[in-house]
């Protein structure tokens, strides 16, 4: 006997025997049609005349899913499924999503749901495992499924910091802080003076005369996003402009032997305390103040001037 196939399957043990196993071959399983498979047996001794039966034999196709290329998304987006079935998932009856990590889908049982992170999914900021599982709709009992990677970006932060209090000379910025950032940038919101490394964490500020003038100044800090993340992070700090401080002692006196001396022509501004100090020692009343009053030593007599 022998057994012959009208496609282009195999008998994968022996065609010669009454019960082989018929494996089929890819055109068999592409085109979906309809295998004949033919069974002959030829005559004993003396009859001459083989007998012959043919079997149909239909193979309906595993189901098949694919759902593309892994996902990158920003940390307060979603994902959005548009499979096409048929094409992107063919002969399935049922559906069933699954995931690795802690988010939800609207709704696990339909070829197309929305995937929403779920707070872990964002905070370990590893990818998660989407997965597909579908059965099939013919006489098939094999499971298929595919699986995706969901990387979360998480968004821009920006802090510039607490608001200071700076002299006019200038400072560079020390406590601010960025994080998940493409790139940064200071500006001065309300001045117009100079910033060094404005594109850095630690910038230097320095007033122009009309910082210094109008006493305070914003500076603003902007951290642009990583891709996909579309929204910038902003933080302003305030600034305080102090002047430095200036001082006049008046000018020179010539007082008399044995005489204190009152000054009155000295001005101070930009100051938080008053000093006067000599050199030689003598001393002070109202040493804090612009009208404090010396008493010379012995030695500044001798000296005649100090």
């Amino acid at each position: 006997m022998e057994w012959t196939t009208s496609g282009d399957g195999v008998f994968g043990n022996n065609n010669l025997i009454l019960n082989p196993v018929y494996i089929p071959g890819p055109n068999d399983i592409l085109n979906a049609v309809k295998e004949r498979l033919t069974i002959t047996a030829t005559a004993t001794t003396p009859c001459n005349e083989a007998a012959q039966d043919t079997m149909t034999v239909s193979i309906d196709p595993i189901p098949t899913v694919d759902l593309g290329n892994d996902r990158t998304i920003c940390e307060d987006d979603t994902v959005v499924f548009s499979l096409v079935d048929g094409v992107d998932v063919t002969n399935a009856s049922t559906f069933a999503w699954t995931t690795s990590g802690d988010g939800s889908f609207t709704n696990n049982l339909i070829l197309n749901p929305v995937y929403i992170p779920g707070p872990l999914d964002i905070i370990n900021g590893a990818p998660i495992d989407l997965t597909l599982t579908v059965t099939a709709s013919n006489s098939c009992s094999v499971n298929s499924d595919d699986t995706i990677s969901l990387f979360i970006v998480p968004n821009a932060e920006a802090d510039a910091g607490s608001t200071l209090a700076i002299c006019e000379d200038g400072i560079t910025i020390t406590d601010a802080t960025a994080q998940n950032f493409l790139t940064l940038n200071w500006v001065a919101l309300n001045g117009t003076g100079a910033i060094v490394n404005a594109n850095t964490i630690s910038p230097t500020y320095t007033p122009s005369p009309g910082d210094i003038s109008q006493g305070t100044v914003t500076l603003q800090l902007t951290a642009s996003p990583l891709n996909p993340c579309s929204t910038a992070a902003v933080s302003e700090k305030v600034l305080t402009i102090s002047s430095l401080p200036e001082v006049f002692a008046g000018a020179d006196s010539i007082i008399c032997e044995g005489e204190d001396y009152t000054i009155t022509g000295a001005t101070a501004s930009g100051f938080d305390t008053i000093l006067w100090s000599s050199a030689t020692g003598g001393t002070f009343i109202n040493g804090t103040t612009l009208t404090p009053t010396y008493t010379p030593t012995a030695q500044d007599i001798f000296d005649d001037d100090l």
